[in-house]
């Protein structure tokens, strides 16, 4: 134990090299099997709003030009240097920001890498999500105003600014983390007040005048629980063995001056994780906090047993890695798989450009990225009203059940993936009219196939 100890030493000395080899090795990992596979870098749906919202760029949403000219510059595979940058400096900055704020090393050093090795880092800096860029953001801002230049400090006003034009919910969010931060500090005055209040000012330019959703409501669900345990199979989700490290983080800090105030962070994250399943990343950050002060506790104060110590060591070790693996091979098959983008590529160069796609919903950022054609589920935007609708086309027993949902959406293509197929009935419902004369089978690959509709004819 003494020569693991003596390691974690020199490690922590030499930290933002160690941080940052970490982050690279865990993030390329899924990068490195996609690319074996065939399957699109990018496996997260969020990936392909964002995609989506940069081709179509307007003045309404101004802050995805750099994703804009990145998409017009680059081959698609080089964007993934843009996440991985966005993680490497959000390391790095919120390293530098506890060694302001006197952080012990070691703790600074173990949040980090729990941080890193987590489902909701890998997820959030391995594709384009709001929880990275939101993350960046704020650190990278936070970061410019500590410093003791005037200029840089106003610098550092532009990037808080920019999060409120990603969503009414992240504003909010925004000036809640502020007013705690600089409180937590002591370092609430007049300066912070008329910076909370540009926040604000912004934030109802852009609800009133961009007219911005409040939540980015094609992206969430209310599978909290599911979520929020990695072990469950959620898409992303916290250890369940990081959660009773902070159980024990949260006790060991009670009533601790330098400590305690961290605590309002975790109803705040909690809320807003509710609210919104995307702000999981968020509540992972403050509860790898107290996961890393409860790690310390343990194995700073004296065991009368060492080689239980060690063994408890070892244990604690393989069941973060454990976690992370497990995500990682879980990972490997979500995403647009090789089948996908060859079809979906067939379809943009083979169809009409008006042509609507009904798909399944929860493929509907990819179908439209790559196909670069209208899907049914994006059409309305009234998201329930387009799942009422997608189910009952999945659950229609005759032609006739769906041909007035057909006439009104239009519908001319209907693409099936394996995926779907496991999913749906073969013997009733959408499968089994496919086999009617009113559809025809256009194209298929792999079982991905497309299927034309000419009832609108």
């Amino acid at each position: 134990m003494e020569i693991i100890e003596k390691y974690l030493e020199t490690v922590v000395k030499k930290q933002k090299f160690w941080l940052i080899l970490i982050t690279l090795a865990i993030l390329i990992i899924p990068l490195f099997t996609s690319l074996i596979l065939g399957k699109s870098l990018f496996s997260d749906p969020e990936s392909y709003y964002h995609l989506n919202e940069a081709k179509n760029f307007n003045w309404r949403n101004l802050e995805y030009f750099p994703l804009t000219l990145a998409l017009k510059l680059l081959p698609f595979n080089f964007l993934i240097i843009i996440p991985l940058v966005l993680a490497c400096l959000s390391i790095l900055l919120l390293r530098q920001l506890f060694e302001e704020n006197k952080l012990p090393p070691e703790m600074s050093f173990l949040f980090l890498v729990f941080t890193i090795i987590s489902p909701t880092f890998i997820l959030s800096f391995s594709n384009f999500t709001q929880s990275s860029y939101f993350i960046f953001l704020l650190v990278f801002g936070l970061y410019l105003l500590s410093r003791n230049r005037i200029t840089l400090r106003i610098i550092g006003i532009l990037p808080l600014l920019i999060i409120t034009f990603l969503n009414g919910f992240s504003s909010v969010l925004l000036i809640l983390i502020l007013t705690i931060y600089f409180w937590a500090f002591k370092r609430l005055n007049k300066q912070l007040i008329y910076l909370l209040t540009l926040i604000f000012l912004s934030f109802i330019f852009n609800m009133v005048f961009l007219r911005k959703d409040f939540f980015m409501t094609t992206l969430t669900n209310n599978q909290h629980l599911t979520n929020l345990i990695a072990a469950l199979g959620g898409t992303s989700g916290i250890s369940f063995l990081v959660i009773l490290l902070a159980l024990v983080g949260l006790v060991v800090t009670w009533r601790k001056s330098y400590f305690y105030k961290s605590y309002l962070f975790l109803p705040l994250f909690a809320v807003a994780y509710f609210y919104n399943n995307r702000a999981i990343f968020l509540l992972s950050l403050i509860i790898n906090f107290f996961a890393s002060i409860g790690f310390l506790k343990i194995f700073q104060r004296p065991w009368i047993l060492k080689e239980i110590k060690k063994y408890t060591f070892l244990l604690i070790i393989l069941g973060l890695l454990f976690t992370t693996i497990s995500y990682l091979d879980r990972s490997s098959s979500s995403g647009p798989l090789a089948g996908d983008k060859e079809v979906l590529t067939w379809i943009k160069d083979n169809t009409l450009s008006d042509a609507i796609i009904f798909s399944d919903p929860v493929d509907s950022q990819p179908v439209k990225f790559f196909s670069d054609r209208p899907v049914f589920y994006l059409i309305y935007k009234d998201r329930s009203y387009s799942e009422r609708l997608s189910e009952e086309i999945f659950s229609a027993t005759y032609i006739s059940d769906y041909q007035k949902i057909a006439s009104d959406s239009r519908i001319s293509l209907f693409y099936i993936t394996p995926r779907l197929r496991e999913k749906l009935p073969s013997e009733q419902g959408l499968l089994f009219l496919l086999r009617s004369e009113t559809f025809k089978l256009v194209h298929s690959s792999n079982g991905f196939e497309v299927w034309a509709y000419n009832g609108n004819n």
